[in-house]
This record gives structure tokens, sequence and C-alpha cells, in this order.
């Protein structure tokens, strides 16, 4: 299947056939318990031929299920107070378009994700500009985005903290734009599902 999530941004209002397509992920908990797919994982490619990333921090260039595994692990009630902040679906799904993330960026002591993700619902025209269609709403984008400023805002550190990296693990699974709106990825028991299987397979 096609990855539309590379041309997000178009100039028309486009009817979004796709996202009525079948899911390859299980909806439900229930689902993940008779799934035996493969699950593919995509690690985030380096820039440049010296390891500056990797002398500074040698746990930045880990699997990122790995890393995913490890954070739900060791904060548990961080993920679990994220998937259940202040966010509708609809905010969910505008959020995890409004940049691309990555894990890695947890691991520099003074990133701040509330206020990347402020900055991206401010201040990013292609999330201003997104079809409603895609996230499931008939408000504007422009509206929803300026609006999560304050739900943003209010979130404890470590809650954001969580939030970025639900938001960056999904740009690690390569998504359909159908799976990024039929999908409650953000959800903690999903995600831990997620990754317990996508441990046992790989």
């Amino acid at each position: 299947m096609t990855n539309p999530e590379t041309n997000l941004c178009p100039d028309e209002e486009t009817e979004w056939a796709e996202l009525d397509n079948p899911s390859r992920y299980p909806r439900t908990l229930e689902g993940w318990r008779g799934f035996s797919r493969t699950i593919e994982v995509q690690s985030v490619p380096t820039k440049g031929a010296e390891d500056f990333d990797f002398t500074i921090n040698p746990f930045a260039r880990a699997n990122p299920l790995d890393q995913m595994r490890l954070l739900l692990d060791r904060f548990p009630l961080a993920f679990l107070a994220a998937s259940q902040a202040d966010f509708t679906p609809v905010e969910w799904r505008l959020l995890r378009y409004a940049e691309k993330t990555s894990l890695a960026q947890l691991g520099q002591p003074d990133f701040d994700p509330k206020r990347a993700l402020i900055e991206a619902c401010l201040y990013d025209r292609c999330l201003h500009d997104m079809p409603g269609a895609l996230i499931g709403s008939n408000e504007r984008t422009v509206d929803i985005a300026l609006r999560m400023e304050q739900s943003i805002a209010m979130l404890p550190d470590d809650q954001a903290k969580a939030v970025w990296a639900i938001l960056a693990f999904t740009w690690a699974i390569p998504f359909d734009i159908n799976e990024v709106y039929q999908l409650p990825w953000w959800d903690y028991h999903w995600l831990a599902a997620f990754v317990g299987h996508a441990r046992a397979a790989a």
C-alpha cells in the first residue's frame, strides 16, 4: 500500500478513500491475542560519517522497539497518564502529524517536548492546512491546533515526555494513514501489546 504520509499537506481538499482500508494491526487487546504477523519497526537514519551521537549517547542508535520497551518498563505510570491525557482521538491524530518526532530527542537533558509540540501547533502551516478527514473532524485543523496549546502546556513534564515518546514511536512504525486513523495507538495497553508482540516476533 502506498503511504500517503509523505504528502499530508495538499493544496486542495482530497478524498481520503484509504482511511477505510483494513488495518494490519489489531484494534483491541483481544485482537492481539491471536495476532501472528511479524511487525517491522524502523530505526532512525544517522547523518554524517563520524559517530558524534553514539559518543554522547550510545543508546541513541538502539532499535526504537528496544527503546520503547525500556521506557514502558521503567515509567509505566507516566505512559498510563499520557494515554489518559486531556486529548481527544482527533487531537492525538493531529499531534501525530504535527512533527516527525524522534525518541533520540528525549536523550537531550534540556529537550522540552511541550515547547516543541506547542510551537508545531502554533506555527506549522501544513498542520493548519491539513484536510480534516485525515484526523476525523469537520472542524478546521488550524482551530484544533491552536486550541491545543493550553492542553499541552498543562501537561506535567514527565507526562509530556511520555506523550512525545508515544508520538515518536509511532513514526518508527510504518503506519499507513488508515492505521493512524483507526487504531488507538496512544493507549498504554495497546502500546504494551504492540511492543510485547513485536519483541516476541523479532
